[in-house]
C-alpha cells in the first residue's frame, strides 16, 4: 500500500508533505508521518492496538494552526503517556473561517512505547509552524510540515 506522505530534503529538522483526498484524510496522514518519523510506520500499522485514548478534541484559527494543534496533542500523549498510536481516525467538525475556529475530533488507538517496534530516529520535539501550508491540489489536499528533532 503506497504511502499517504512522503518525507522531503531539510537541513536540520524533518519535514514531509502528507497528501489525501479530504483535509480529514490529510491530518490523518500527517499524525501517519509524525510518528514515521520516529519508528517504522509499516511495522507499527500491523501491530494490534492494546489502548485507545479517549476521543481527542483540539480547535485552531486556521487550518495550519489547527493541524499543530493536532500534532502536538498526539506528540504530548507520546512524550508524557508513552502512547505510539498505530491506527488513526479524524473528523473535521468545522473548517476554520474569517472568526470562527476550526474544530476536530480525533480517534486513536496504538500501543505502549514497550509494545512498539524499536525506534529509527530521534524523538521528535516540537511541530513548527515554519513554511507550514496546505495546497488544494486536482487530488485533493496536501500539507508541507517541519518537524523540530
Amino acid at each position: 500500500m503506497p504511502l499517504d506522505f512522503e518525507f522531503l530534503e531539510h537541513t536540520a529538522d524533518t519535514r514531509f508533505l502528507a497528501r489525501g483526498a479530504t483535509l480529514d484524510a490529510v491530518f490523518v496522514h500527517a499524525a501517519e508521518a509524525l510518528f514515521a518519523a520516529m519508528y517504522p510506520w509499516d511495522d507499527l500499522q500491523r501491530l494490534p492496538p492494546t489502548r485507545t485514548l479517549p476521543p481527542i478534541t483540539v480547535t485552531g484559527d486556521d487550518l495550519e494552526a489547527l493541524l499543530v494543534n493536532w500534532l502536538g496533542e498526539l506528540l504530548w500523549r507520546w512524550e508524557v503517556e508513552r502512547f505510539v498510536p498505530t491506527g488513526i481516525k479524524v473528523i473535521l467538525r468545522n473548517e476554520p473561517n474569517s472568526g470562527s475556529p476550526g474544530a476536530l475530533t480525533g480517534e486513536v488507538a496504538g500501543v505502549s512505547w514497550g509494545e512498539a517496534p524499536e525506534r529509527i530516529g530521534p524523538g521528535v520535539k516540537a511541530v513548527t509552524h515554519q513554511d507550514i501550508r496546505f495546497e488544494h491540489t486536482a487530488a485533493g489536499w496536501q500539507v508541507a510540515v517541519t518537524l523540530d528533532i
